[in-house]
């Protein structure tokens, strides 16, 4: 049953999301893609690439996470593969039925996409 299982990457043709627990978790995920494209000779784009927050301190500005040696975004939302998502304090109230005002582009790969 996949509800009760933790996926940390979700896949899907050039587009990842990395999903983590803990800021420290999500740094060794993306120094993990950093190695992964040194070894196989690819980049990610991470201007394309953006950090999104669920949870108690989905609000709470952290320390900056890098990709590729770049600084990602913090978003408030952001769309992939056609369903929206919202910062707040729970995963339940983090999916938007509607659309949303401001949506970030698309783009493959991190906690939105790292290509």
């Amino acid at each position: 049953m996949l509800v009760q299982q933790f996926y940390g990457c979700l896949l899907y043709a050039d587009d990842i999301v990395l999903l983590a627990h803990s800021l420290n978790a999500i740094r060794q995920m993306l120094q993990i893609c950093d190695e992964f494209a040194t070894d196989f000779d690819m980049k990610f784009n991470s201007s394309k690439s953006v950090v999104m927050q669920i949870g108690e301190r989905y609000k709470v500005k952290c320390e900056p996470l890098i990709l590729a040696r770049q600084e990602l975004q913090f978003v408030q939302s952001l769309k992939y593969l056609g369903v929206h998502f919202l910062a707040s304090r729970t995963r339940s109230s983090a999916i938007a039925e509607g659309p949303c005002e401001a949506l970030v582009s698309r783009n493959p790969a991190t906690t939105k996409h790292l290509t």
